[in-house]
């Protein structure tokens, strides 16, 4: 009776991990994103073990076609995870160079919105454009009120 027993647990078990879905829930098929996720880039200001902003970017000249063109297009995300201060504009500045970019607000009927890497329902999005004039790299600084800043790093297509 043991030996049944044994076998028919044995059967079970095998009928029932034959029939278990294996599938990676990892991978995905979106182009746009899996590009535009190779192409981002974070960096924060930290005080005191504590994350004060979040600023992120992502080169968008390669994720997609539209973006390709006279301009190295960025999209950008800051977000100040200090739960008692509301988050405003004139909190930060972004630099290239010597000369502040103007942020553009992202619009919900952008395509690149639906896609956006490291997305943050909190964050403020932004687009910036910077005219191509033979760089290789692109820095991007950003610095706040309080004179701390964050700087992101990015090998650009011309």
């Amino acid at each position: 009776m043991n030996i049944r027993n044994l076998i028919m647990s044995i059967g079970v078990l095998i009928f029932i991990s034959g029939c278990a879905k294996k599938e990676s829930v990892f991978i995905t098929e979106n182009k746009i994103y899996s590009v535009a996720l190779q192409h981002t880039k974070k960096s924060d200001i930290v005080k005191s073990l504590q994350t004060k902003l979040i600023f992120i970017g992502t080169y968008l000249n390669y994720v997609d076609k539209s973006y390709d063109d006279e301009n190295h297009n960025f999209l950008v995300s800051v977000y100040i995870p200090d739960q008692n201060s509301t988050q405003k504009s004139d909190d930060y500045v972004i630099f290239y160079g010597c000369e502040t970019v103007e942020l553009l607000p992202l619009e919900e009927t952008e395509m690149i919105y639906n896609n956006i890497p490291l997305k943050n329902h909190w964050a403020k999005y932004y687009r910036i454009k910077i005219p191509k004039d033979n760089q290789e790299f692109i820095k991007l600084d950003l610095e706040t009120s309080d004179l701390n800043y964050a700087i992101l790093w990015f090998q650009v297509k011309n």
